[in-house]
């Protein structure tokens, strides 16, 4: 009950409001009405606090982890999506922009492509059914992109996501991004008290007892 007793800082002394229902009511309806908001401000602020380099621990970026992966492995892709970490691109602002692990299936990644590039044409079609293309023409197409690369290419990436392989990032959220949802909650509950406490002393008492004695 001290714990109560501290939160209605802004209470009448004046006055014997323990005596009264309502103000019994109050109290019991203002403390599961703190529980709950401050329980759904976490909630909410989990979802909706922006993520970006600074909050989240990146694990592996897309371009890496297809790079440092087996040779034999057509398509890495599909083992970068397993992950069990967010998927999202780390834009030039170092926000990130998060999107399903779906998104990734139309793109391909292996760490050495032009050995690969037979299976890879194959796979290129099959995700890609609108493209007329025989395998070979595939092949031709892939080859031709290679080529003119002045680096190394590891990944074809659907022109959907609107993000390069090194930027496309797996992760997840650190400490600092739950601190920091923790931190807000507490400022948002802790107005909401202050709040609640001027209507009810300020404005409800005042209004039955008026100014104090």
């Amino acid at each position: 009950m001290k714990i109560i007793s501290k939160l209605f800082f802004l209470k009448r002394t004046d006055v014997n409001l323990e005596n009264k229902w309502w103000h019994r009511l109050f109290v019991v309806l203002f403390v599961i009405f703190v529980v709950i908001f401050f329980l759904g401000s976490l909630i909410l602020l989990n979802i909706s606090i922006p993520e970006n380099k600074f909050n989240v621990d990146i694990k592996y970026n897309l371009r890496e982890f297809s790079k440092n992966s087996s040779k034999d492995i057509a398509n890495t892709v599909p083992a970068f999506n397993l992950l069990n970490y967010e998927v999202g691109c780390l834009k030039n602002d170092n926000s990130i922009k998060h999107f399903s692990n779906f998104a990734l299936e139309k793109s391909i990644c292996s760490s050495d492509i032009r050995r690969n590039i037979d299976k890879i044409s194959e796979i290129f079609l099959q995700k890609h059914p609108s493209i007329n293309d025989s395998k070979e023409q595939a092949i031709y197409s892939l080859t031709r992109v290679l080529d003119e690369d002045t680096e190394s290419r590891y990944c074809f990436i659907n022109n959907d996501i609107g993000c390069s392989s090194d930027k496309i990032i797996a992760y997840q959220k650190s400490p600092v991004f739950y601190l920091e949802v923790f931190l807000i909650s507490v400022f948002l509950t802790y107005f909401n008290i202050l709040f609640l406490q001027l209507i009810y002393f300020k404005g409800f008492i005042y209004i039955i007892y008026g100014k104090k004695k």
